[in-house]
């Protein structure tokens, strides 16, 4: 069974899906994926390291170089076959 995370009124709120329920619920979201982030960046995955976070945002370490950021994964279209080669390595 999981963990109780909210109490009574904060759990109605998410299941009413009201305004509040939806701060709740995106507050929750952002911590699992700090926590998320952190466990695999201690496990030697290659993601960002996470900095800090409050209920709506984390701070995460820069990707890119000087010039640009590194591409979102949405936006990668083509890789040469050493590259495809190397991603399970830096991924797993």
């Amino acid at each position: 069974m999981g963990q109780r995370l909210l109490r009574g009124h904060e759990e109605r709120a998410v299941a009413n899906k009201s305004d509040a329920g939806r701060v709740i619920q995106s507050a929750l979201w952002v911590n699992n994926e700090f926590d998320v982030m952190s466990t695999l960046g201690y496990a030697g995955l290659d993601v960002p390291a996470p900095y800090a976070a409050t209920e709506r945002a984390i701070l995460v370490e820069y990707a890119g170089d000087d010039e640009t950021p590194a591409p979102q994964l949405r936006e990668v279209r083509s890789l040469t076959a050493g590259q495809a080669e190397r991603l399970p390595e830096r991924l797993l």
